[in-house]
This record gives structure tokens, sequence and C-alpha cells, in this order.
């Protein structure tokens, strides 16, 4: 008789505990002005609900134990808007952010940043399409400014670094080494012309040893110093006529 008033007992707390733990739709509002509508489990957030706060930033998707968690919406007071995964409340994985700048990101996330491959365009039209770490463009993408340029290579902290190649709207190309953005190191510059520099960059510009050639058929090989013939060097023009010594800034030296 003991025993079996202890499992009815027991069949009673279970009951009663399960019943407890079931879901219900309701609403609650917070002290703070905020209100909740959905799903609710044990008096919080948990399933699917809308949670809008007094700013008028506004959730709606998923939850577990009174955090965004799994896939929802979010829309902050200024207009951002994110669709995609949560994890403690946390925006991580795959998803989509719109700015109110009219910019936009479409891929991976993690912690709320830019972390993974994405895609991101702007306003102006621009877009990038590549690998991000912590919000920044970092490892290989492919950026594409709204007039025709296109960069197609190594990034590091937003900036072209390493190895890459660009393309420019005037027809011209260079393929090489790149530090912040700019031409540096070995690399190779063509033109629309027909000219073609082989050689050594600094800061943007020819600097170093290198190799140029004129369309014309002229060539000169030596140092060069800001984009211009400088040290030693030696220059063939189209009819063969060879000068050779020292240059500074484009003139012969004899």
């Amino acid at each position: 008789m003991k025993n079996k008033i202890v499992t009815i007992l027991l069949a009673f707390l279970g009951l009663n505990s399960f019943i407890n733990s079931q879901k219900t739709i309701t609403t609650i509002k917070y002290e703070t002005g905020t209100q909740y509508d959905g799903e609710v489990e044990k008096g919080i957030p948990n399933g699917k609900g809308t949670m809008q706060w007094s700013n008028g930033s506004k959730y709606t998707g998923y939850w577990k134990n009174n955090i965004k968690y799994g896939e929802g919406t979010m829309v902050w007071a200024d207009g951002t808007r994110y669709i995609g995964n949560w994890v403690e409340d946390k925006i991580e994985g795959k998803g989509v952010m719109e700015y109110p700048n009219g910019s936009r990101y479409e891929g991976e996330l993690i912690n709320g940043l830019r972390h993974g491959f994405g895609i991101q365009t702007w306003k102006s039209g621009d877009k990038y399409n590549g690998y991000w770490i912590a919000g920044q463009q970092n490892g290989e993408g492919t950026m594409v400014w709204a007039d025709g340029t296109r960069y197609v290579g190594n990034w590091v902290k937003d900036k072209s670094e390493g190895k890459g190649v660009m393309d420019y709207p005037n027809g011209s190309r260079y393929e090489g080494e790149w530090i912040n953005s700019l031409r540096q190191g070995l690399g190779t510059q063509t033109w629309k012309s027909g000219d073609k520099y082989i050689g050594y960059w600094s800061a943007g510009q020819q600097t170093g040893d290198g190799e140029h050639f004129w369309s014309d058929g002229s060539f000169y090989k030596g140092s060069f110093l800001n984009g211009l013939m400088h040290g030693k060097g030696k220059f063939v023009n189209k009819s063969g006529v060879v000068q050779e010594g020292n240059w500074v800034e484009n003139k012969f030296v004899p």
C-alpha cells in the first residue's frame, strides 16, 4: 500500500512538472516598456516569438531560455536589419545584414562581425566578394569598384596586401605585390598604349631596378626613382641608339 502511494505521488509530481514545462503562447510586458509576444516556457521566452523594445528595436524569431537562439530577424531603431542565425544572443552563422546607408552584407558572421566568406555591396555600386576576419576584408577576395576598377588578390585589414592583380578602366593592368593598397615590391604594369614595366615598386611608383618597354620599340633597363629613370641604366631608342650611364630624373648625364 505504501509503495502504491509513493508511485501515485511521483506520477503526480511528474505530471505537474510536465504541465509546468509546456510552452504556452502569451504576452509578457516588462517595466521598461519592452513587450514580448510568443511562446513561453516557465515564464520566460522559449520557442518562437517577437520582442519589441521601448527604443523601437524589434526581434522576431526563435528563443531559448530567454535569449535569441536560432533563425531570427532583428531590426534596430536606426533601421539596420539582420536576417539569419543567432547563438546565445549573438549574431553567428550565416545571415544577411542591411544597413541604413544602403550597404548590404550576405555571408558568414561570428559574434556579430563579418567573419568567413561573404559578399558586401555598397550604395555607391562597389562590391567585395571574399573572405573576412573580425569585420575586415582579410584573405583572398575580389573587389570591383563602381568606376570599373577591379582587384583580385589578397587582403589584410581592408587593404590590398600581398599578391594581386588590378585592372583599371583606362586599360592598364598591374600584377604583383602590394602593401597598404599600394604597388610595393616586384610587379608588372602594362598600359593600354602597349608600354610595359617589369621591376620593383615603392609606395605605388616605379622605384628600384626595372625594365621599361615602350610601344615604339625603345626600352630602358636600370634604376628608377619615383617613376623616373634615375641612377645607372641603359636606354635604347627605336632607332637603336644607345645611351648608357647615369640618369637623373629621366635625363641622361654623360
